[in-house]
């Protein structure tokens, strides 16, 4: 998505990238937005010899004048995000 690497902590098997503004649509209830910018936060969990746990969680923030307000992900993005890493996983 491009969004730079901010954090790893190995040991938790947590990321999470950096902020990454961008104008246009935010790709959240088909609206769209002039100004906005999100981060993920990736969570890697074993649960076996053969079995990974994936989660993905998006933080979004509209732009409005000069200031950025909290706003909630549609989910179709994350959704799209594990369907990548489950065929490369494959």
């Amino acid at each position: 998505m491009g969004h730079p690497i901010q954090t790893i902590n190995e040991e938790n098997g947590v990321f999470t990238t950096d902020w990454l503004s961008r104008a246009g649509a935010p790709f959240f209830m088909g609206v769209p937005f002039s100004h906005f910018r999100d981060r993920f936060t990736i969570n890697v969990i074993k649960r076996g010899e053969n079995r990974i746990e994936v989660g993905i969680r998006r933080t979004m923030q509209l732009k409005k004048d000069d200031d950025y307000s909290l706003c909630t992900s549609d989910g179709e993005i994350e959704k799209w995000l594990l369907e990548q890493v489950e065929q490369m996983v494959k």
